[in-house]
């Protein structure tokens, strides 16, 4: 239970749509991003950001990787302190869908 409790852990349904409550998230420099199925941990799942990612590890996530946040946004009018979108899915080749995540400072 404690993986549910983690503010930055994002839900995905079982048509790929992040869950309501998650599809504007907002975080800062160096939070841990995470994505999980809302019906089963265990099923899979598939993010890519669009343009820009603030995200370390890459633009493209899959089951059991994460995301730290390494835009700089320290303060408001840095470059990083914007949103960033991406598509989520249940795999690779599903139908996207398009939440984002806010940068704050």
């Amino acid at each position: 239970m404690a993986l549910a409790q983690d503010p930055h852990q994002l839900r995905i349904d079982d048509t790929g749509k992040v869950v309501p409550e998650h599809q504007q998230h907002h975080a800062k420099k160096g939070d841990k991003i995470s994505w999980v199925r809302q019906s089963d941990a265990k099923k899979p799942w598939y993010v890519k950001f669009t343009g820009d990612s603030p995200c370390a590890e890459g633009k493209q996530f899959r089951n059991g990787r994460a995301c730290t946040v390494k835009a700089v946004c320290d303060k408001a009018g840095d470059p990083g302190c914007k949103s960033y979108h991406y598509q989520s899915a249940t795999a690779r080749q599903a139908q996207l869908n398009d939440p984002e995540i806010v940068l704050d400072p």
